[in-house]
């Protein structure tokens, strides 16, 4: 939209599209009213932190609505930044925080920043009902439930094509807004925004929602391998009820085993022919986890760079997850018992 027309008494004007001066402009429209972004959501988009620092860089903004969805949002104005590496910086951004910080981490960061806790945050914002809202943050957190907003001044037609094919071809959300800006006098201001991204339709089924174990056993049974994935199920639930520090997180592409919080997470795909293993955050951790797998006789990698959150022990495809399940009773309750000594 390059004009838009506005009526004074029985004329009509023209008025042109403004430009924003600086992306600082921008950026504080979007942190103070969120709403001019149209973008759907459970109630309002609540503002939470700006410049969140991550490994590679820091993310403008990271906001929160009632269904405890996380958006995080980058602007840019398109004179002074490439389109594709918007994108691309953005879902650098989302991985770093998906691979690298903890619940924890993203509450302590937070109150640095702010100055205030999340749980305070929360509770100014919502009142009685912010631990119900908190539960739904950690829920989404854990499971990369993450919306990735990407604002500009002007959206070409190749990078709203690039929003729908990821959309569309991944576990993905990502929203393009296109706010475009009118003054209509020194007191007047219009913005006009274009949403692209939202409620795109997935090629595949339920690849927004995280894997129920039914449809993770469907899955394997079509597969023939129905008891291998009964077994997988079972084998999580009974570690989640002995040990305190274990849980079970789906996400849509994988049935997760998390301990401690992150430190080391077992991956099975949804899909039994993709990629299975052991991921470890903690480089301390790496050489007693290769043991592990060493003594159980599975396939196992240190990496020889600084990495900080490195696949340790492969078993990946249908041959991996059949020499992997007669043992992995044994291989979690290790997992647990070589975090433990870290403490």
């Amino acid at each position: 939209m390059r004009y838009v027309l506005v009526k004074e008494g029985e004329s009509i004007r023209k008025v042109e599209v403004a430009e924003f001066g600086e992306e600082r402009m921008l950026q504080e429209m979007t942190e103070r009213h969120p709403e001019v972004l149209s973008i759907p959501s459970s109630g309002s988009i609540v503002p939470l932190v700006k410049e969140y620092s991550v490994n590679t860089g820091s993310v403008d903004l990271i906001a929160f609505d009632e269904s405890g969805r996380i958006y995080l949002i980058e602007t840019k104005l398109h004179r002074n930044f490439d389109k594709r590496k918007a994108l691309a910086q953005l879902i650098d951004y989302a991985s770093q925080i998906a691979m690298h910080d903890t619940f924890e981490d993203f509450k302590e960061k937070i109150h640095r920043k702010v100055g205030k806790t999340l749980e305070e945050i929360v509770k100014e914002r919502f009142g009685e009902n912010y631990e119900q809202i908190l539960n739904r943050l950690k829920t989404a957190f854990d499971r990369e439930d993450f919306a990735l907003v990407l604002v500009m001044d002007e959206l070409d037609a190749p990078l709203k094509d690039m929003i729908l094919f990821l959309n569309r071809h991944s576990d993905l959300s990502i929203i393009g807004v296109e706010l475009r800006r009118f003054v209509l006098d020194e007191k007047t201001e219009v913005f006009v925004p274009t949403v692209v991204g939202v409620e795109i339709p997935k090629k595949g089924d339920n690849l927004g929602s995280p894997i129920t174990p039914e449809e993770f056993i469907k899955r394997y049974s079509q597969a023939g391998l129905g008891e291998i994935a009964e077994r997988i199920i079972r084998s999580f639930r009974s570690a989640e009820e002995i040990f305190d520090d274990v849980r079970i997180v789906p996400t849509p592409q994988y049935l997760t085993l998390r301990i401690r919080d992150r430190e080391i997470e077992i991956y099975i795909k949804a899909d039994p022919g993709g990629d299975h293993g052991v991921w470890v955050k903690n480089r301390d951790l790496y050489e007693a986890i290769k043991q592990i797998g060493d003594n159980l006789g599975l396939e196992t990698n240190i990496p020889t760079d600084d990495t900080t959150f490195a696949k340790i022990i492969k078993f990946n495809g249908i041959d991996g997850l059949k020499k992997v399940v007669d043992k992995l009773d044994r291989l979690i309750e290790e997992l647990v018992n070589v975090s433990a000594e870290m403490e």
